[in-house]
């Protein structure tokens, strides 16, 4: 395996961190793409994944994508009549 490029959706970002903390699996991974979960707790795999960042043989860079939205909480400051 060349590379590994982790996609988390939500929770699914789990097991893109398990990836990064195996030493033998994070060395593989390119890239990773996280949609709408980039959540507290992560930081320090995607920093020591950072830190340890060379270009691939190809040349290539790493690269870290994290696509994200504001969450709409319904009901929200809205009062209720009686």
């Amino acid at each position: 395996m060349a590379s590994i490029t982790p996609i988390g959706h939500s929770a699914g970002f789990n097991p893109g961190l398990a990836i990064l903390s195996r030493d033998g699996l994070s060395s593989k991974v390119k890239n990773v793409v996280l949609l709408d979960a980039m959540f507290a707790g992560g930081e320090d795999y995607y920093d020591a994944w950072f830190a340890k960042q060379t270009a691939f043989p190809d040349g290539a860079p790493r690269k870290f994508v994290a696509v994200y939205g504001d969450t709409v909480v319904v009901g929200a400051n809205v009062e209720q009549s009686n």
